[in-house]
């Protein structure tokens, strides 16, 4: 999945960027539970500049190590 980049003062709630090869190649989110409950996410899915949105899959899981 290449490098993770993310914003300290958000969190790693989101947004992360995904770089492979020089080119960022996806967005990733990671909401608390709370946030599934209460997030319109329509409000927050949106493009980087001169992308657009390929597809989007939600994964409930209870996280990963590292």
């Amino acid at each position: 999945m290449g490098y993770h980049y993310y914003n300290p003062k958000i969190g790693l709630t989101g947004p992360l960027y995904g770089w492979y090869n020089g080119k960022l190649v996806f967005t990733e989110w990671m909401p608390s539970p709370r946030q599934l409950k209460t997030t319109l996410y329509d409000d927050i899915l949106r493009p980087l500049p001169g992308y657009r949105i390929d597809h989007v899959d939600i994964w409930p899981t209870t996280g990963h190590p590292g």
